[in-house]
Formats: structure tokens, C-alpha cells, sequence
């Protein structure tokens, strides 16, 4: 892809087909069921694939191809939904009112809207990205397990909200040029995001004991559509919330 240093970001991930559309179902950089930035592309396909398989087995064993039913296997997933504020806070401002002259474009992108005294200010996409990483090492002192998921693209409550935390008493000047750069009311909605991903991480929990194995297996007994969409948002609580998350055996 010709980039030209812009890339481009789509907040509306995953990618929701209408309803109209059966027996369609997007898999890899066309479902952007992995990041909003890049898609994810082959990380994405390999992550989704046990739960999209077993989605489309069970849908074509059980002539389940409706778009609303197919729509399971693309689903909210409120950590996905949550990155793209992250995507936001370290995007450049908009072009529209720069100047036509390409001498002028560099301060009007990278001057007033992001420093407060009108300063360049390209610095504060590393200032973030380096406090949010010494943020997560430092709540396991240094192993990195709670950076490696964040790595894979894999967005947990603890990593995300114990680093934010830390970046906020670490280096607070940083609060008040991010919510000037990025604005209200994304923030606003990036809260939603993230309280409703601590909602699917406590769904995954309860559904993951054996009182809730029980539950959920009783109350799936209908139709197999029924059953089918019930499955689908049991894996949007476990993958919405980074639950399926794997560590890879040291070596």
C-alpha cells in the first residue's frame, strides 16, 4: 500500500455487513476484527480463526446463513472499540486548515493543537507510546506479562486501565494535551467502550465456572438459531475483554 506516512484508521471495526446480506461472512483485513489501524490481517485471521470456523461449521451445518445470525461471527467487541482511541490520541490532526503552502502544513499539524504553547509538538506521539509501555512493565516489575498481550493487539481491562493509570501520576502534564488533541467527546465515548469491556471480562469470568458452564448450557436447549447466536456472544465476551488470550510456553 502507497501510505504516502498517512494510514488509515477505521473506527467502526469489527466490519458490520447489513442484515440484508446473507451467506456472507468477512475473515482477515476484510472483518478488521483486530485493529482498527491495520486490521490485523494474518494476526487477525490466526486469533479469529478458531471461533470463526467453528461459527461457520455450526451455521452451515444448521442452515443458519441469515445476515443477523452471521452477523454473531463479527461482533462488538468493546476492547477492539476501546484501541481506537489510542489510534486517535496519536493521529495528526486534520489537514483542512493548513494553509495550501506545504511549508506551512508541518506547524499547523504538529504545532497549537497538540501544545499549549504553540510549540512544535511531533514528540508527544513517542512521549505516549513510551509512558504506556513503562507504564505495563512496571506493574509485573519488568516481565512483561502484562505488555505482551497489549503487543499481540489483544486489549485487557487490567493492562490497559493499571498503564493509563500509571501514565496519569507519572506524567500528568500529558493528560491535558491529550484530551486537547483528541476532544471530548471520543473520550467520552472510549469510557463507554471501556466499561463495557470490564462488563464482557465479568460475563467471560462467571462463564468460565462451572455454575455458569451450567447456566448457559440450560438456557441454549431452544432452536438451534437461538443456540447459535448464544454461542457467538459467549465468544464476543470472551474475545471483547482479551480473554483468549494465550502465552506461549517459554523456551
Amino acid at each position: 500500500r502507497l501510505l504516502f506516512a498517512a494510514f488509515p484508521s477505521y473506527s467502526a471495526s469489527p466490519i458490520q455487513y447489513p442484515e440484508s446480506w446473507s451467506r456472507i461472512v468477512a475473515v482477515g483485513d476484510a472483518s478488521g476484527v483486530q485493529s482498527p489501524l491495520s486490521f490485523g490481517g494474518f494476526g487477525a485471521l490466526l486469533r479469529n480463526l478458531p471461533r470463526t470456523v467453528d461459527g461457520v461449521v455450526e451455521a452451515l451445518q444448521y442452515d443458519i446463513l441469515d445476515g443477523k445470525s452471521l452477523r454473531g461471527l463479527q461482533p462488538y467487541l468493546p476492547n477492539l472499540a476501546s484501541t481506537w482511541m489510542m489510534q486517535r490520541s496519536m493521529s495528526a490532526p486534520s489537514l483542512e486548515d493548513a494553509d495550501d503552502a506545504p511549508n506551512n502544513m508541518i506547524p499547523k499539524v504538529f504545532g497549537s493543537p497538540l501544545l499549549s504553547d504553540g510549540s512544535p509538538g511531533p514528540e508527544i506521539i513517542s512521549e505516549l507510546l513510551a509512558n504506556t509501555f513503562e507504564g505495563m512493565l512496571s506493574l509485573d516489575d519488568g516481565k512483561g506479562d502484562r505488555l505482551l498481550p497489549f503487543l499481540q493487539d489483544v486489549v485487557r481491562p487490567g493492562g490497559l486501565l493499571g498503564a493509563l493509570s500509571k501514565v496519569v501520576v507519572n506524567k500528568p502534564e500529558l493528560v491535558p494535551r491529550i484530551i486537547r488533541h483528541v476532544g471530548p467527546a471520543p473520550i467520552v465515548d472510549w469510557i463507554q467502550h471501556v466499561i463495557f469491556m470490564l462488563l464482557y471480562a465479568a460475563g467471560d469470568t462467571i462463564l468460565s465456572t462451572n455454575t455458569g458452564k451450567n447456566l448457559f448450557n440450560k438456557s441454549t436447549g431452544g432452536s438451534d438459531k437461538l443456540s447459535f447466536r448464544a454461542r457467538r456472544f459467549a465468544e464476543a465476551l470472551k474475545y471483547g475483554s482479551g480473554g483468549d488470550f494465550f502465552e506461549p510456553p517459554s523456551t
